[in-house]
């Protein structure tokens, strides 16, 4: 009896024992459960970040950006030579951050913005108390691809944006020298951030699918191109239409032994025409008036060579020739065919009917002549036919054929 009772008072301890430990042990594995659901959350969270790589900012910084990336910079809106800017960047806390820049070109005032007037972002992790630099190249590197096309540009006008989730060091580096030689001004402007709150979509850039996806800015011929490195070690190409001659301010010559020379892009020297091309040409001539108007005739060629006769009331009375800039011809055979030249009548000066009754005196008559391997037409035209039914198309043909031909610039009273 007195063992039956001891065994009925043990069993009871265990019993609430053993009620105890299942309660503790279905609790312990609701807790875990919640910890595992909470684990896979965050997994999934994590995950779906990752996918879409968004980045949380609170801090922004715009620094100025000037970049010559060929030489010389020449566009005529800053002062000829080559332009640097390096962008330093530094965390100054104890935990690794990720930080996202873009670049936003300078576009002309009042025009719309174009398809790479903004890069999309890149980002970048800064390592406690690290810091990077960016550079011309690597700001040129965010316009390789947009929408899957590179664009290369000859200079970069505007700002490298950077975000960042905490404050950070930026500051602005900017060198600049002449066409040829060492640096010659350097500038440091630190970058004063801005409480901007902003949540980043750093999406994955295109794949560029060959050269026929890379454009230049400005398009190849410009003037930007001029002096562009080219050759060397890399071999270096050179835009379409221009040849690499070696750099004469180097010390690497390649007739003497150099070897992987780097060089210079020039447009190849084509030989100055010598003389008139036969059976073709357009010729401007104008005679005295009242006072002191030039006496000249002017007769231009496809090949851009003239002969000028300048006449009375000129500084340099006589036959002289020369050549005129590229295109010039051209457009005074435009200006031909805008006035009908073909269908004007040849006598239009006072006494004949094209003239008409309304006549002033003392204005210098004009003689315009087409040359062609059919023969030579010849318009003669009094300015001071004023009911001439084709006055206003004359007297713009003329303006225009001086404007071609630099008769303000050759023919000097």
């Amino acid at each position: 009896m007195f063992l039956s009772s001891r065994f009925l008072f043990f069993r009871k301890i265990l019993l609430a024992i053993g009620n105890s430990v299942r309660l503790i042990g279905q609790c312990l594995a609701r807790i875990y459960y919640l910890l595992l659901l909470l684990m896979i959350g965050a997994t999934h969270s994590a995950q779906a970040i990752a996918a879409g790589d968004v980045v949380k900012t609170e801090f922004q910084y715009s620094t100025k950006v000037l970049c010559s990336l060929l030489l010389p910079h020449q566009d005529g809106n800053l002062a000829r030579g080559t332009y640097r800017t390096v962008v330093n960047i530094h965390n100054p806390f104890d935990e690794e951050i990720t930080i996202v820049g873009k670049v936003a070109l300078a576009d002309q005032f009042g025009t719309p913005a174009g398809p790479f007037s903004v890069t999309p972002f890149k980002k970048t992790v800064l390592q406690p108390d690290g810091a990077v630099q960016v550079s011309c190249f690597d700001i040129a590197g965010y316009f390789c691809p947009i929408d899957g096309v590179c664009v290369d540009f000859a200079f970069l006008d505007g700002f490298f944006v950077v975000k960042s989730p905490v404050e950070l060091d930026v500051v602005g580096v900017y060198t600049a020298r002449h066409t040829d030689g060492d640096v010659e001004t350097i500038d440091i402007e630190a970058v004063q951030g801005r409480k901007i709150s902003s949540t980043v979509d750093v999406s994955t850039p295109d794949e560029v699918k060959g050269d026929e996806d890379r454009v230049r800015y400005p398009e190849d011929g410009k003037a930007e191109y001029e002096g562009q490195m080219c050759g060397g070690i890399a071999a270096f190409p050179c835009p379409d239409g221009q040849i690499c001659v070696d750099d004469p301010s180097d010390s690497c010559d390649p007739t003497s032994g150099g070897a992987d020379c780097p060089g210079i892009c020039t447009y190849p020297i084509t030989p100055s025409p010598t003389g008139p091309i036969p059976d073709t040409g357009i010729s401007l001539g104008q005679t005295v008036c009242f006072g002191t108007c030039p006496e000249y005739t002017i007769t231009v060629y496809p090949n851009e060579f003239y002969e000028l006769n300048a006449g009375q009331f000129t500084t340099n009375p006589g036959l002289s020739t020369g050549v005129l800039p590229s295109g010039s011809f051209a457009a005074a055979n435009s200006a031909l065919q805008s006035a009908n030249f073909n269908s004007l009548p040849t006598d239009i000066t006072q006494g004949s009917a094209a003239c008409g009754n309304q006549i002033a005196t003392d204005l210098p008559t004009a003689t315009i002549s087409e040359t062609t391997i059919a023969g030579t037409r010849t318009v003669v035209y009094y300015p001071g036919c004023f009911a001439a039914v084709d006055k206003p198309a004359l007297d713009q043909l003329v303006a225009e054929l001086r404007a071609a031909f630099k008769v303000e610039m050759l023919v000097t009273p």
